[in-house]
């Protein structure tokens, strides 16, 4: 199949949606290809993807769908998810897997497997007031370069947690997610289970 024939297919499997484009996974979109519809992305992808604190600038999350984009190279890539664990789908979150350099520098291969509702989450919504807000005797200026390993030690990030208000793992859409401490996290999950 030339180049010409798989743009045409992945530009005809692009679908409106009164939510707007939705783009299928996988796709690339470059600017050359379809300018409307790339201005149209760009302008919905917020930039860059946070996770734990750590600006990732090379993604982004779109505001309307939750889904993340790659702008690794010279065109824009929706990233495909999985879920961690085959084995245990009802335990399992859908994950995408990220490489940076500098982010992940500590990691193998530079890169690092992280739950999609996290990065959505943080991204789109914002972390929460306690990740942001430098701890009593702690200059905020500090707090502000303090390496996000040591915040966690402190123990400020640790008590947060993602929620899914209804209940669906696979549904990471940015207004489905909330952030609520381990306790509230347990409680929603048990009244779930009783539902």
């Amino acid at each position: 199949m030339s180049d010409k024939n798989v743009l045409k297919s992945i530009l005809s499997s692009i679908v409106q949606s009164s939510k707007g484009t939705k783009i299928p996974p996988g796709a690339k979109i470059s600017s050359w290809q379809d300018p409307d519809l790339y201005e149209e992305m760009i302008e919905r992808i917020q930039r860059p993807a946070i996770y734990n604190g750590m600006l990732l600038e090379d993604y982004g999350v779109d505001r309307l769908t939750g889904d993340i984009y790659s702008f690794k190279r010279s065109f824009l890539k929706k990233l495909i998810w999985s879920h961690r664990s085959l084995r245990n789908m009802n335990m399992s979150y859908p994950c995408v897997n990220l490489v940076d350099q500098t982010v992940f520098s500590g990691h193998q291969k530079k890169s690092l497997t992280i739950n999609v509702h996290i990065i959505v989450h943080e991204t789109v919504n914002g972390s929460p007031k306690l990740l942001i807000e430098a701890p009593a005797g702690i200059l905020q200026a500090s707090w502000d370069i303090t390496p996000i390993d040591v915040k966690q030690f402190i123990g400020r990030k640790s008590n947060w947690k993602v929620n899914h208000i209804d209940g669906n793992k696979e549904n990471f859409h940015p207004s489905n997610l909330e952030w609520v401490t381990s306790m509230e996290n347990a409680n929603k999950y048990q009244q779930s289970c009783r539902l």
